[in-house]
């Protein structure tokens, strides 16, 4: 089972908890999964395809069908179950709390065990895909952090400046000639070690 989760600049950076709200399929508890009694299709034998052969001698074909009498199941329902109409699971909400890994990227996936859909007899994973998606005028690029920044002509005249960061905030010392069209670089302070920038707008 794939579920998107989308989070934000900062949660990728701190690492954060996330609870994701989710829907999946339970095993049924009146029928413990099997949907009701069945026989097995007594057409098919159980296989759930039919083989016909068509033409003779050696141009004679083999063709596999489904079964019509079972649709491929291989057996029939003797008796229904009434809690999940034969389906075998009930659909329920449910939620689970991760930790984020510090600098999770955009499209990549997280793998839980145990935490998809009830089929065959086993719960399967969940797969969550991820989206970072841009906050507080931070975008992830990589393992650099990209901040749009808009200051007055007062404030580039200061020695330093005041900066946001996801860990708080930081105060850098602005170099006494530089081309505001270029964004400053402030090292090691992106992720995994990364630099961030500083778009001046």
């Amino acid at each position: 089972k794939i579920v998107d989760i989308t989070i934000g600049v900062f949660e990728s950076y701190n690492g954060s908890d996330k609870t994701i709200s989710y829907s999946r399929n339970h095993m049924c508890g009146d029928c413990s999964g099997t949907g009701g009694d069945k026989i097995n299709c007594g057409i098919c034998s159980g296989t759930g395809f039919i083989v016909q052969r068509m033409g003779t001698g050696m141009f004679s074909q083999v063709f596999r069908q489904t079964c019509n009498s079972c649709a491929g199941k291989g057996f029939n329902f003797t008796k229904i179950c009434g809690g999940c109409s034969g389906n075998g699971v009930k659909s329920a909400a449910d939620s689970i709390t991760i930790k984020l890994p510090h600098a999770i990227d955009d499209g990549q996936f997280l793998r839980l065990q145990n935490k998809g859909d009830w089929k065959d007899g086993m719960y399967g994973n969940l797969v969550l895909r991820i989206r970072v998606q841009s906050e507080k005028n931070f975008t992830k690029n990589g393992d650099d952090l990209i901040y749009d920044a808009y200051f007055s002509l007062d404030d580039l005249k200061k020695e330093t400046l005041e900066i946001p960061h996801p860990k708080g905030n930081i105060s850098i010392k602005l170099p006494n000639h530089f081309d505001s069209s270029k964004p400053l670089r402030v090292k090691s302070k992106g992720f995994n070690n990364g630099d961030m920038y500083i778009c001046l707008l």
